[in-house]
């Protein structure tokens, strides 16, 4: 099928919002062949990032900007989801460089595989230190001659009375 001349506004719309999330032209232009029956040429999609190109109507860049700042506002409220992507994104690298290199595809797996292991073991301190600190929370002294007495008993100094 010939690449078409123009998308719909649907298609500019579907295209703006993966461009938004970092998708890769041509993984978008694939998307719109397979769901969408819609050809074209990966290289026409730059078009819809209006960090490469500023006369992108003005509708279309405010919804670029909309869809990136939500994309990235759920990266950050979920960590797994954020290492998620990451992953993903090092696995259409990984993909690639086995194709070529065997040797760096090893180490690039290598190197993935510890940056999950390092995300969920500071995950698990992490939850750690805070059953540890609502725990704390219950004894805490809440008057100061109460704190300035544990203190000097977690010093192991007799209080001298002035």
């Amino acid at each position: 099928m010939p690449p078409i001349k123009k998308l719909t506004s649907a298609h500019k719309f579907i295209v703006v919002k993966y461009m938004a999330a970092f998708e890769s032209p041509t993984a978008i232009a694939r998307l719109l062949a397979e769901q969408y029956g819609v050809s074209v040429a990966p290289q026409s999609l730059y078009y819809y990032d209006p960090m490469r190109n500023e006369s992108l109507p003005r509708m279309l860049s405010e919804m670029f900007y909309n869809e990136r700042e939500k994309f990235l506002r759920a990266l950050d409220a979920q960590p797994m989801q954020s290492l998620a992507f990451r992953q993903a994104q090092r696995l259409k690298i990984f993909r690639a460089v086995v194709k070529r290199n065997p040797d760096l595809a090893r180490q690039l797996l290598n190197d993935s595989s510890m940056d999950s292991f390092r995300t969920h073991s500071k995950a698990a301190k992490a939850k750690e230190e805070r059953q540890e600190d609502s725990a704390c929370e219950d004894w805490m002294p809440e008057t100061r001659a109460e704190r300035e007495a544990l203190i000097l008993k977690m010093l192991k100094i007799n209080p001298i009375v002035l």
